[in-house]
């Protein structure tokens, strides 16, 4: 509703980026995702903020934004969806890293997917082999997956 009544917010359009990429409604994520990126690129350090600080939350939210882009991508299960997805991922794993938690295991879930998709016989297999190892042992929403995943891969090669 804030946002129908002009309030166009970064921190906004990432919570509708994440509703509606969770009802795999993944045309209108990318449309809030991007939105988001948009607004952070000109958006002026609000009052009372100082640059430092700014800047660490404008590194922290365009990478919320750039994860849910890349898991959007992914959603499309394609090989170009993929490769522009990782694209998207990659950008964010030194801030979801640092982090730590569920945003990195999926991070390293979805990277091990893409590159696995990408190309298992492949250069990408020992890319896959990297993040999806990373979300196996990562605690997380999708870690008993990636474990899965993992013993597939490796049965594979």
């Amino acid at each position: 509703k804030s946002i129908e009544a002009g309030a166009d917010d970064e921190s906004y359009r990432y919570t509708l980026a994440e509703e509606d990429l969770g009802k795999q409604n993944f045309d209108a994520a990318l449309e809030h995702a991007e939105r988001a990126l948009e607004i952070l690129e000109t958006k002026q350090s609000p009052a009372g903020i100082s640059a430092e600080q700014w800047e660490q939350y404008k590194t922290k939210m365009t990478a919320y934004a750039n994860f849910v882009t890349g898991r959007a991508w992914v959603g499309r299960d394609s090989k170009d969806a993929y490769r522009t997805g990782r694209t998207y991922l990659l950008e964010t794993v030194d801030v979801l890293k640092a982090e730590g938690g569920e945003r990195y295991n999926l991070l390293a879930y979805y990277l091990g997917i893409c590159y696995a998709q990408l190309d298992v016989k492949g250069d990408n297999v020992k890319q896959a082999l990297r993040w999806m190892t990373e979300a196996a042992n990562s605690p997380g929403p999708v870690q008993e997956q990636a474990r899965q995943a993992l013993a597939k891969l490796q049965a594979a090669i």
